[in-house]
């Protein structure tokens, strides 16, 4: 009976998150079984996991899907290192994202990335939740289905993107400017006023950061392509925080919004709590 009340006051576990009813890819989430997770009808301390706003230094953070919108997060570098229009403020910022309990970033990955290349020590923000990266991808997924949300397409596999090839993809870019970019010329005109002499030495530089960094795009076993990551929009944050940090998600055994295992069946019937 002190075992059972236990499990019943502790805080969300982690290891006892189901991959089943949790799954680390989007498309394999239940949309029946997850609109009842995210709806718990019991919500307690065991389904909580607390989250709260954080500021890091991009390179103390990691990615946390396989592929990327080459284009788009170069597009932004391009903009942070010239401090042009709404990067006018150079790298970093707002992820609009959620981190988990071992830093990996669950949204944000492009902004991030592009951060990643202009100055990794730049602070980015987020909501940290207090749940590991391998199974806040899982619950952020349920949530996800359960809100009506779908996943993300990206062009590139994470682990092409080299810093020759970044640096080349760079370079292109800001040569042609063009669509979401200024002119060529008024990039390198950026380039310069922020210190830098030709496009060849931007490109150098933004390389040397990407290298250097590395570790931070390291590809996990458990990993999914962005398209079958969690799709949480900016203005929903404060209501998955919410939802996970009150136990509305039903994040642990007992599973009051789907089913009793059958050990927690079997040890509230030697408890007496139900025949």
């Amino acid at each position: 009976m002190i075992k059972l009340i236990n499990l019943l006051k502790e805080d969300a576990d982690p290891n006892k998150i189901d991959p089943k009813l949790y799954p680390t890819k989007l498309s394999q989430v239940d949309p029946e079984n997850a609109e009842k997770l995210a709806n718990n009808p019991k919500p307690t301390k065991v389904d909580v996991a607390k989250g709260g706003n954080i500021s890091a230094a991009a390179n103390t953070l990691k990615a946390s899907q396989t592929t990327m919108d080459f284009g788009k997060f170069v597009g932004m570098a391009i903009q942070m290192l010239g401090k042009i229009g709404s990067f006018s403020n150079g790298a970093g910022g707002d992820l609009g994202a959620i981190i988990s309990s071992d830093n990996y970033i669950m949204d944000g990955h492009h902004r991030w990335a592009a951060t990643l290349m202009v100055d990794p020590t730049a602070q980015v923000g987020g909501i940290k939740i207090n749940i590991p990266g391998e199974k806040l991808v899982g619950v952020l997924n349920v949530w996800t289905v359960a809100h009506g949300g779908q996943g993300k397409p990206s062009d590139t596999e994470l682990s092409s993107l080299t810093g020759d090839n970044v640096a080349a993809k760079f370079k292109e870019m800001a040569s042609k400017g063009g669509k979401y970019l200024p002119t060529s010329d008024e990039i390198l005109k950026k380039f310069k006023e922020n210190g830098f002499d030709s496009l060849d030495a931007a490109a150098a530089f933004v390389k040397k950061n990407w290298d250097s960094t590395a570790n931070n795009r390291k590809i996990e076993s458990w990993m999914p392509a962005k398209v079958d990551m969690p799709a949480i929009e900016p203005d929903q944050l404060s209501k998955v925080k919410t939802d996970i940090g009150s136990g509305k998600m039903d994040i642990n055994p007992p599973f009051d919004s789907v089913s009793l295992s059958e050990e927690f069946t079997r040890m509230q019937k030697l408890a007496g709590i139900i025949k």
